[in-house]
């Protein structure tokens, strides 16, 4: 019987327990090019992804200059980083320090 790879891959890691983690990753690696892409390499050295909770992405941002242009751009990034991770979706960043 044939059973498609990403079917065989969600199944494993439902069984392992860890698609949450995998899911937050996913979305964490998406958001950092998205972060690249808008803002060019230089932006980590201010702004670091921490974690996702339920529909939220939350950032520290050294800068409160840095943090908003972050902001002024969120709408447009979380379109972009919803098209990306679909079926997941993220409502908004957090700022945390």
């Amino acid at each position: 019987m044939f059973v498609p790879l990403s079917q065989l891959l969600s199944i494993t890691l439902r069984k392992k327990n860890i698609e949450k983690e995998v899911s937050a990753a996913r979305i964490i690696d998406s958001a950092s090019a998205i972060l690249k892409e808008q803002f060019g390499e230089a932006i980590f050295e201010y702004v670091r992804l921490k974690y996702v909770k339920g529909t939220r992405l939350f950032l520290s941002v050294s800068s409160s200059v840095v943090a908003q242009e972050v902001r002024l751009k969120q709408e447009a990034m979380l379109q972009e980083l919803n098209r990306k991770i679909f079926p997941l979706r993220i409502d908004r960043f957090c700022f945390v320090s």
